[in-house]
């Protein structure tokens, strides 16, 4: 059973990895020291043995625990004491001998598989074939029977020596097959190459990586790596030469990616280590991978990052066409079209605004509940109709009145000698924002704001 804290085992039996499976003897049924418990409280003598003080072996047909079990091996072998395993003779094989050889007088058979062992000298599934390989030179191949000569023997028995000095020689031809470091018909010839191995029929140097030369004793130059330095360094950092045995660089240049700094930056990112992104350039073409530039910018734009409006009076493509006139105003940098300031309006920005209208492009309109308002700013305007003085206040009126917040007022002194009629006072230039203003100003500089009349 199994309880919250992890199993439990009933009385008599204790645990064994996960399970209960191991017997208690304990107290006045403990076991002596040649024995076992295999059930509680019960003993056996050890495995292969038995007896009163467990001192006999097992006879030849029994084993395990006080010896009580039957072995199962066939007449054709005998079994371990302990551990009841058969032991086949030389003549039969399988798990329980049961199997007779078939390996005839020159082998043995496997216990296990049955396949046959040859003597040497004998070869074929049932070693009954002799070999016909030279026994001092050559061992043959117990399944199929070739001979495989020693070294410096070649032919189909291994019966001739080869003439290659110290190197072996081709076992079906004798043809010599240098060692490292020979080289000529008969390998007699000792190779020139300090570092990288020469041809065994001419003697021509291949160089390791990172030398070059007849003899390859020369070092790669600078810029160069590989096998006779035949291949160019890629772009590493501050020109650095790469290593020359495999190209490898340290850093790369900007603009450059790869262990051997030959790969360009990926579309859209520039600079050390291709981690900067480009600025935008024309239709989203890619910038110069080693200095973010771009080749050619959005029409109105400009500059290696194509972050520079045009030139005033130019616009388009690279900033190579000239705007048209504008009176009033600038051409857009990317249409050439004129905008006009304020006030303004028309295709050459030399229009005004109509009256009742302001601002941008005269889009606008006011906001007055009497007169007109200031064409830019849209601020309202007195007109000439509201606002009126006498000729006694004269022209030092009309610098109280500015004083007040009405300034800007075209006042003209009376000339000596006129008549004292009324005289209408212009429309002003600046504007007085509310008509409440313009009024309260003209009041307190003692202007008569009255209806005309005639005195």
């Amino acid at each position: 059973r199994r309880l919250p804290s992890g199993p439990a085992c009933c009385p008599g039996w204790k645990q064994e990895g996960q399970e209960c499976t191991a017997a208690l003897c304990e107290g006045e049924d403990a076991c002596g020291v040649d024995e076992v418990c295999v059930r509680p409280g019960v003993c056996f003598c050890k495995p292969g043995f038995f007896g009163a003080d467990c001192s006999s072996r097992c006879p030849e047909q029994y084993w395990g625990p006080d010896c009580k079990r039957s072995c199962p091996c066939h007449r054709n072998g005998r079994c371990d004491p302990v551990s009841g395993r058969c032991t086949c003779d030389p003549n039969h094989w399988g798990e329980l001998c049961q199997f007779p050889c078939q390996c005839g007088p020159h082998g043995r058979c496997d216990p296990l598989t049955g396949a046959c062992r040859c003597e040497p000298g004998w070869w074929a599934p049932t070693c009954k074939k002799q070999c016909q390989c030279n026994p001092t030179s050559s061992h043959c191949d117990p399944l199929t029977g070739h001979c495989h000569c020693q070294p410096g023997w070649w032919g189909r028995r291994c019966s001739f020596k080869c003439s290659c000095n110290i190197s072996p020689c081709a076992q079906e031809t004798g043809k010599c097959e240098c060692k490292a470091g020979f080289w000529g018909p008969a390998c007699q010839r000792r190779c020139d190459c300090l570092h990288g191995s020469c041809s065994p029929v001419s003697g021509h140097c291949s160089c390791s990586p990172g030398w070059q030369g007849r003899s390859c004793r020369e070092p790669c130059p600078a810029g160069k790596y590989g096998a006779q330095c035949v291949h160019s360094c890629g772009s590493c950092k501050r020109s650095q030469p790469c290593s020359p045995v495999d190209g490898f660089c340290l850093a790369c240049q900007p603009g450059w990616n790869g262990t051997l700094c030959k790969e360009p930056c990926a579309p859209g990112f520039h600079g050390e280590g291709c981690l900067q992104p480009c600025p935008r350039c024309q239709r989203g073409e890619a910038c110069d991978p080693e200095t973010g530039s771009c080749l050619h910018c959005d029409p109105g734009w400009m500059g290696p990052s194509c972050n520079s409006s045009c030139p005033a009076g130019t616009f388009g493509d690279g900033c190579q066409l000239l705007c048209p006139e504008c009176v009033a105003g600038s051409c857009d940098p990317v249409s050439g079209a004129c905008i006009c300031q304020a006030g303004y309006w028309g295709a050459s920005c030399n229009d005004t605004c109509l009256e009742g209208y302001f601002g941008v492009n005269c889009s606008s309109p006011c906001q007055c509940s009497r007169g007109t308002c200031h064409p830019v700013r849209g601020d309202c305007v007195l007109s000439k109709s509201n606002l009126k003085f006498t000729p006694r206040h004269r022209a030092r009126d009309c610098n109280v009145l500015a004083g007040e917040g009405a300034r800007g007022l075209r006042c003209s002194p009376i000339p000596p000698g006129a008549p004292w009629s009324h005289h209408e006072l212009p429309a002003p230039t600046h504007p007085v924002r509310g008509s409440s203003v313009g009024l309260a100003a003209a009041g307190h500089a003692g202007l008569n704001l009255s209806s005309p009349h005639r005195s």
